[in-house]
């Protein structure tokens, strides 16, 4: 899941999803949430939202242009980040990724392919 930059005064569907399900992914191990702001107002926009769950702040967007999600990598200070999923492994690869589609459908779908990731070639390949 990736928070909106700015910190918006609102949490959307598939954030209040992920933030509604959290124990069924911390049960998993996972741990998600990631945006380009500072770490100060990820806390405060968390707390607002009593989200459970760390956000990580990758305000230098390195994070988000190693990962493709910058909407526009010719210039990384315009826009925020595409909502894309990625599920990696503890060896640090990636199992799954796939973009958002639908919102509210979303933390269902990645609960879904946590209980069975497939094979997956740490390729990044959406399965």
């Amino acid at each position: 899941m990736v928070v909106p930059e700015g910190g918006h005064q609102w949490l959307n569907p598939g954030g209040r999803g992920f933030r509604d399900r959290i124990h069924a992914f911390t049960d998993t191990g996972v741990e998600v949430g990631a945006s380009f702001d500072h770490p100060a107002q990820n806390k405060v926009f968390a707390e607002a939202r009593q989200l459970p769950f760390r956000l990580l702040s990758d305000v230098d967007r390195k994070v988000g242009d190693a990962y493709e999600v910058l909407r526009d990598p010719a210039n990384p200070t315009e826009g925020g980040a595409r909502r894309i999923t990625y599920l990696i492994d503890p060896r640090g690869r990636i199992r799954r990724s796939f973009p958002v589609g639908d919102i509210d459908a979303h933390p269902d779908e990645v609960l879904a392919a946590l209980q069975d990731p497939g094979p997956g070639d740490g390729s990044g390949a959406a399965g």
